[in-house]
């Protein structure tokens, strides 16, 4: 699977993350909902924000952010980076395959789409 950051968001992620804005708004953000996992409702001492997207970073809602313990917030992230992932081949398979891309296995799909990354390098 390949990064599906760029650099240049990653360093402003990172920038924003280390930020007194960002401990402010995560600190908000435990005070309304408290200290435990919203996925599976545990309460260990060390506590995640993870975003469920980037489209408002700096500006996050509410509903853009979860409270996470580190298994969960792992499964999340994997998650998304499937997505990203899935969301990358798909655009690729409808770009050269047009509209017949449907017709294809989605790990036939998949095959070619690493194959055409490989050949890029």
């Amino acid at each position: 699977m390949t990064d599906s950051w760029n650099e240049q968001y990653r360093e402003q992620y990172t920038r924003y993350i280390k930020s007194p804005e960002w401990r402010a708004r995560r600190r908000q953000l435990f005070w309304k909902r408290g200290r435990s996992c919203e996925r599976c409702k545990t309460s260990p001492r060390v506590l995640q924000v993870h975003h469920l997207t980037y489209e408002r970073l700096g500006n996050e809602r509410d509903n853009d952010l979860v409270i996470l313990c580190i298994p969960c917030h792992k499964k999340a992230d994997a998650t998304r980076e499937k997505q990203v992932w899935q969301k990358r081949w798909m655009a690729w398979a409808l770009k050269v395959h047009g509209k017949d891309w449907r017709k294809f296995k989605p790990s036939e799909l998949e095959r070619q789409f690493i194959a055409w990354l490989k050949s890029k390098k």
